[in-house]
């Protein structure tokens, strides 16, 4: 608890900064790209802590140790693909660690997007990458910490 009303402070304290002004899209899209990286990092790590919050989830589907086979023919490597993709442009269908991991990009990506082509003073830029990194390490810290520690 300590740590996150430290990053709060910083982040209060950096966005009273001359004239930069923090932008909400960016900054929540960095905020989602952080819980889903600890949330993947829970699945992958940490599962016994996801399955005691959500004992009803099927590990079939959200445990990485057994829902990496859900890609292949009845769950074996050696009959192959369980659809036409299903090992790589599908694998987001097939479980829970993949669509995790594919938000945690995308919304990352969103938020870089959203910057392009801002013309501002570079040290604007550094206040950015402060707000956003500690955007991202609260959502981070919100999964993987609190939620499920």
């Amino acid at each position: 608890m300590k740590n996150i009303i430290t990053i709060m402070l910083i982040a209060i304290s950096t966005a009273c900064f001359g004239q930069w002004k923090p932008q909400p899209l960016p900054l929540s899209l960095t905020f989602i790209s952080g819980t889903a990286k600890g949330l993947g990092d829970v699945l992958e790590y940490h599962f016994p802590n996801f399955q005691r919050l959500h004992p009803n989830a099927n590990p079939q589907f959200w445990n990485p140790n057994q829902s990496w086979v859900n890609k292949y023919k009845n769950n074996d490597p050696a009959q192959g693909e369980k659809f036409f993709g299903s090992t790589t442009f599908g694998v987001v269908f097939t479980d829970a660690i993949h669509p995790v991991r594919s938000i945690q990009k995308f919304s990352m990506i969103g938020a870089v997007v959203c910057k392009i082509g801002d013309k501002q003073p570079f040290l604007y830029y550094l206040y950015d990458l402060l707000s956003y990194s500690l955007a991202y390490s609260l959502g981070f810290c919100l999964v993987y910490e609190i939620i499920y520690r």
